[in-house]
């Protein structure tokens, strides 16, 4: 990947392709401020008329979370990021979720010198960081990592990958608004999981005061025994903590269910989840993608609707997902495009989104960065329920050294 300047212009465009065009436009890129080393894996979440954009200043011992404001016209609102953690080692993935007057902030993070363990701080809409050392959510023996964070209208939900008995489960905890960790132990969200089973990447997001935990099954087996059941499983958590286990789409034929997964609610009784499925096909040729490539489930977690995703077999990579208040959207990195009939590899390196309405319906795509003449990467995406969204991404540099030229963190605001 390379970096360079994007060209910010004023005025919004609009690109569609697939579909008709969709009802939609994207404003200019806005450029946050740098933070001390290259930024990665940015997320957002959106509250209090603001979005709050956080993401990883540096890689592995020198890895800091750091965070900036945005306005709900996709303003920016501070000249320099916010320090939301600089603890020793590595504090890295962070996720962010808006609850009662504060966001709280999640990451992984390898303070102890030994393995990750799962930490949070609360950000209030002024940029004050309430803890800045953090809140330890989850520690102990072995790996706590990759955690999420949804507000279902009383506390935070917490959820991340527990490495127990030689695999990755799924476990959570509650935090209340004012930063207390109301679990004295994990909750066990993927108790009943398959033997040789084990939970990838979680997203979680809130409707109607309960949760729900997504994540693609991963196998576990030991050499010359079966692998677990693929495909995407589901628990959903009531406020008390109390979580319920489903496999809500099993890997068979095409449905090619991987990870990374994301979700988003409406807030009220669905939840869209799409997943990656950038499975090119095999020595044969045969192409296994997707039939589609977005599912709807209610409160309960029982599959509601499909959606096909302006093809039959659409690639999905690095979705993240969000209710804007009119429909969701799905933003995914568009990257590596073969031309089989040329016989290279054209890198794009650009973020599209698809827009799907409240009931599952695809609308049409639109292109959100195209790439050029900086790549883009690693999307993430908050609605603020009113019609508008907020997509951020890594802003690679075009012809330099990413060391000498740093990766920064650009954002869209998408409009419909």
């Amino acid at each position: 990947m390379r970096i360079a300047r994007f060209s910010s212009y004023c005025g919004f465009l609009a690109f569609a392709c697939g579909a008709a065009a969709p009802a939609a436009e994207v404003g200019p890129e806005v450029v946050l401020p740098a933070s001390p080393r290259p930024a990665h894996t940015p997320a957002v979440a959106c509250g209090g008329g603001k979005y709050l954009v956080v993401w990883e200043s540096g890689r592995a011992e020198h890895a800091d979370i750091y965070a900036c404001r945005l306005d709900e016209t996709g303003r920016l609102l501070d000249s320099s990021p916010i320090l939301v953690c600089g603890a020793k080692e590595c504090q890295d993935r962070p996720r962010a979720a808006w609850g009662k007057d504060c966001w709280l902030v999640v990451w992984e993070d390898v303070r102890n010198d030994r393995d990750f363990d799962v930490y949070a701080a609360r950000v209030t809409p002024e940029g004050k960081v309430l803890d800045p050392d953090g809140i330890l959510v989850a520690g102990g023996g072995n790996n706590q990592c990759s955690p999420d964070v949804a507000f279902n209208g009383e506390s935070f939900l917490v959820a991340w990958r527990s490495w127990e008995n030689n695999k990755y489960m799924a476990a959570g905890a509650r935090v209340s608004p004012g930063g207390k960790v109301l679990d004295a132990r994990p909750l066990p969200l993927s108790a009943g999981l398959p033997q040789n089973s084990g939970a990838g990447e979680l997203k979680v997001a809130s409707a109607g005061g309960s949760w729900m935990v997504g994540w693609a099954s991963r196998s576990y087996a030991p050499p010359g025994a079966p692998g677990g059941p693929g495909g995407l499983f589901l628990s959903v958590v009531d406020g008390a903590g109390k979580a319920a286990l489903s496999h809500a789409i099993r890997n068979q034929g095409m449905d090619n269910v991987k990870s990374p997964v994301t979700v988003a609610s409406d807030g009220k009784g669905g939840y869209l989840f799409s997943w990656y499925n950038g499975t090119t096909g095999g020595r044969s040729g045969t192409d296994h993608g997707m039939p589609y490539g977005a599912a709807l489930f209610d409160t309960s977690g029982k599959l509601t609707a499909t959606t096909v995703l302006g093809a039959p077999k659409a690639y999905v990579r690095m979705p993240a997902a969000a209710f804007d208040g009119k429909g969701y959207l799905i933003a995914h990195w568009l990257g590596h495009r073969r031309d089989p009939n040329r016989g290279f590899q054209e890198d794009t390196n650009k973020i599209v989104a698809f827009l799907i309405a409240a009931d599952g319906k695809y609308e049409g795509q639109i292109e959100v960065s195209s790439g050029k003449p900086n790549p883009s990467y690693a999307p993430a995406v908050a609605g603020d329920g009113k019609g508008n969204a907020l997509i951020v991404y890594e802003r690679h540099p075009a012809d330099a050294d990413p060391l000498e030229t740093p990766i920064l963190i650009a954002a869209r605001l998408l409009r419909r």
